[in-house]
């Protein structure tokens, strides 16, 4: 319990450390004549997250085909909305958490959710259903016959993964990188926040 509490006032300062920083980056008046600098009219955090989903448990595998693909689609869910809580608890100063849960099978690379959840959102939303509590917090999934069906690619699904971008020769110029392909698509910052800033 103590250790909890420590950890949450850790992670509260940090927050508020993160945000006087920006604060102090937007007063450009330091060596300046001028008094005046720029004041923020708001901020908002976002943390860009992917994980694969996790398999069933291997004790279930003797299970029939429609009831694995039913626990699959509980499981997922509920590992969603505590990775959410475990998040927004550890990181106070991030505002939007912006989601892709891929397939479990490794060599698939699907994605079973995906969404903007808003921090006030999420400490709002009280459903007993944790199906109907994404869908409320604006998280996107696709169920046919109570089993995944993987969702329609998006734009910011073309970014470069950063397996790509490691593999990269340190000397490689921009033009290089272009011309390899890697940079087709609109990056994953023009889509819009729903939660706005706060």
């Amino acid at each position: 319990m103590i250790t909890r509490f420590l950890r949450k006032l850790n992670a509260g300062l940090r927050a508020r450390r993160l945000r006087a920083s920006i604060d102090k980056a937007l007063a450009v008046n330091r060596y300046e004549v001028r008094p005046d600098g720029l004041l923020p009219e708001g901020t908002s955090f976002r943390l860009a997250i992917t994980w694969r989903a996790r398999g069933i448990h291997p004790w279930d595998c003797d299970l029939a085909a429609d009831r694995k693909a039913h626990k699959l689609v509980e499981q997922t869910f509920l590992d969603t909305l505590a990775a959410l809580e475990r998040l927004f608890t550890a990181l106070p100063e991030v505002d939007v958490i912006d989601l892709r849960v891929l397939e479990a099978d490794a060599r698939k690379h699907g994605t079973l959710l995906n969404g903007l959840i808003s921090r006030r959102e999420f400490e709002a939303c009280r459903l007993s259903s944790p199906a109907m509590s994404l869908r409320m917090l604006g998280v996107n999934y696709n169920l046919v016959n109570s089993r995944f069906e993987p969702l329609a690619p998006s734009c910011s699904e073309h970014e470069i993964p950063s397996s790509e971008i490691n593999a990269q020769p340190r000397g490689g110029s921009v033009d290089s990188a272009h011309s390899s392909g890697l940079g087709r698509g609109p990056p994953q910052a023009w889509h819009r926040d729903k939660a706005g800033p706060h």
